[in-house]
């Protein structure tokens, strides 16, 4: 039971649609924090801070929330991050966000670096293709050739 002041039961609370579970606006308040850009950054490809910044996605798909990192200063050799948000990793999900790693090197012409959180479960045959990473024990990671800098998993299981 969650009690709020006076004992009051709040268990008829609702969330805002946007803030419903989801929805990938909190994910995306929480991947645009410039707290959050540094974090990552640095500790995937040890990016000095701020020197990243979020970049507007025409990525669209209700499936996938994406975030994409771009260098702050445009001269900068550093490659995009793009940030995918799964609820489960099929073949079909991956093959969507290889597609938005090819859109990304399109854009930028520079292969990207991709991170798939998944907040459900992998698919099992990609687990088994997928490695722990050297550098972040913490994230496995798939074969990228051609579509990405280098490609890393993580997931809540």
């Amino acid at each position: 039971k969650l009690l709020i002041g006076n004992d009051q039961e709040i268990s008829n609370f609702d969330f805002p649609n946007e803030f419903q579970p989801g929805n990938d606006s909190i994910n995306k308040i929480i991947l645009t924090d410039e707290r959050v850009i540094n974090i990552i950054t640095n500790s995937v490809i040890n990016a000095p801070e701020k020197s990243y910044v979020t970049a507007p996605t025409e990525f669209i798909n209700k499936h996938i929330c994406n975030v994409l990192y771009t260098p702050h200063d445009t001269q900068n050799t550093l490659p995009p991050i793009l940030i995918n948000i799964v609820e489960n990793l099929e073949k079909t999900e991956l093959n969507q966000i290889i597609q938005l790693c090819i859109g990304t090197y399109e854009k930028y012409d520079t292969l990207p670096v991709c991170l798939i959180i998944v907040t459900h479960q992998f698919n099992e045959n990609i687990t088994e293709q997928s490695s722990p990473c050297q550098k972040l024990p913490f994230l496995r990671e798939i074969s990228s050739t051609f579509w990405a800098k280098q490609c890393l998993l993580t997931s809540s299981k």
